[in-house]
């Protein structure tokens, strides 16, 4: 994208919504940025940017609308008219002559108010703030328990900075949630549909471990990042191929690293290279038929128009411990004039 056209679309961003996109840039390309945009939506995003990302102030909107406690209803109706530059006004936030935030005043209660009321006389003062170094699962749970549409953020002196809007948590609660699911499944928090194959190995290997489960275990991690890449949009039926072939290599690769391993411990343990051979081969076939099931199960079941999170799970079990003692035990009892 041409640099003019990059800096004009930034500059129409709202300084919480540049922080993020500056969040992902390198460090050279965010002082160009910087050094282009006027002072005070530099300062507004410079202010952001020392946050830590993770905590309120790292998503926060600095450009906030508030209200003098000493305003009377009718110069508050007159400012919300007026009002052009801050985004969509869910609440309006009162502060006193420090800035800090004194009160709260919903729409409604403002129209309904009579015109000449102080807003210190008509305000909530029982304001749910929250603090600008909590933590961003902590606001989303807070924002989520009481159903908010936007919270305001304040300083240790309560020293209003900026809001959170919902909108600005759901990114947050997305990403809980994908990570309480992929901790259960034994991914890691940034495994996606399409991440590199070698990547993929290296965060799921160390979660496998006998031949009797590792199906389980391997079949349970692609339908667990299949099931969430479909249901966001991440991956659509077209790019099926895409990620069944991925998938087989991601589980062949996972097969030959546990099956080596474990081949090497049972020759050192009994002495029988076969017993080895066979463990190996069990590995590779098993983790095999898990990516293939992990993989084509959702895939078919969203095809078909049936939710892959309700009804993937019992499939891909049945064929991941069916085919692993099938696997195993098969092989055994075909060389098993070798074992002895």
């Amino acid at each position: 994208m041409p640099w003019e056209i990059a800096l004009e679309l930034v500059k129409k961003l709202q300084p919480d919504d540049a922080a993020d996109l500056f969040g992902k840039l390198s460090s050279e390309k965010v002082q160009r940025f910087l050094a282009s945009l006027d002072p005070d939506q530099k300062s507004q995003i410079s202010k952001l940017l020392a946050y830590d990302k993770n905590t309120a102030g790292g998503i926060m909107n600095s450009n906030v609308f508030t209200l003098s406690q000493a305003a009377t209803v009718q110069q508050a109706i007159e400012a919300v008219r007026t009002q052009t530059q801050v985004p969509m006004i869910f609440y309006l936030y009162v502060i006193d002559e420090q800035k800090h935030l004194v009160g709260i005043v919903s729409l409604r209660h403002l129209i309904l108010s009579q015109p000449s009321v102080l807003l210190k006389d008509i305000m909530n003062t029982n304001v749910s703030a929250i603090l600008v170094n909590q933590s961003q699962a902590e606001v989303a749970q807070l924002m989520t328990r009481h159903n908010f549409l936007a919270a305001p953020v304040v300083d240790e002196e309560k020293k209003l900075l900026g809001v959170v809007t919902v909108d600005d948590v759901m990114g947050v609660i997305q990403e809980e949630a994908t990570q309480n699911l992929y901790r259960m499944a034994g991914v890691e928090k940034d495994e996606r549909v399409f991440t590199p194959i070698k990547k993929s190995i290296k965060n799921r290997t160390t979660w496998l471990s006998v031949v009797a489960s590792m199906g389980g275990i391997a079949g349970s991690q692609t339908l667990t990042i299949m099931v969430r890449g479909l249901a966001l949009g991440e991956v659509a039926i077209a790019d099926a191929w895409k990620v069944i072939i991925k998938e087989l290599q991601v589980g062949v690769a996972n097969g030959v690293i546990n099956g080596l391993v474990m081949a090497i411990v049972a020759y050192y343990w009994k002495g029988v290279p076969v017993l080895g051979l066979v463990l190996m081969l069990s590995m590779i076939g098993n983790l095999f038929i898990a990516a293939l099931v992990g993989a084509v199960i959702p895939i078919g079941l969203k095809a078909i128009k049936v939710d892959p999170a309700v009804a993937s799970a019992v499939v891909v079990t049945t064929f991941t411990d069916c085919f692993g003692f099938f696997s195993f035990l098969g092989l055994a009892t075909l060389l098993v004039k070798y074992l002895t």
